[in-house]
């Protein structure tokens, strides 16, 4: 009896780790060459499909991050949650896309099953000590 409640114990917490390390998946910024046709390119796909950037200008080391809305031939609506925000092209000097790092994220979830893993082995191993000798 008491073997099924600690499995059930730990099976509980390893699934909750698990979800929680690929829920928040890992991601990096990814430098996108160049700048316009990145640009273009996520003007032409649609809204839904298009990714998060991060724009940086050349007058100063500002930068945006949001979902590109539309491509003017002058200006970009770029939009994050309920703000909006319309910039010049000309000063966009880098643009980035968000994407996610399939190896950083395998290695978070690696390292949150080994470390409870761990600490369920020396709770279950305490467990079963007699304290009351």
């Amino acid at each position: 009896m008491r073997r099924t409640q600690r499995f059930n114990m730990v099976r509980s917490v390893l699934l909750f780790i698990s979800a929680v390390a690929v829920l928040s998946a890992c991601h990096k910024w990814v430098l996108v060459e160049p700048p316009d046709l990145a640009l273009q390119e996520q003007g032409e796909t649609p809204i839904d499909d298009r990714d998060v950037l991060r724009l940086r200008f050349e007058e100063s080391d500002a930068s945006i991050e949001g979902k590109l809305q539309s491509v003017g031939p002058d200006s970009l609506v770029v939009a994050k949650g309920s703000h909006q925000a319309t910039v010049p092209r000309s000063t966009v000097s880098e643009v980035a896309v968000r994407r996610g790092d399939a190896a950083a994220t395998a290695g978070v979830v690696l390292g949150s099953i080994v470390g409870a893993v761990l600490l369920m082995g020396v709770a279950l191993a305490a467990s079963d000590l007699d304290w009351y000798d």
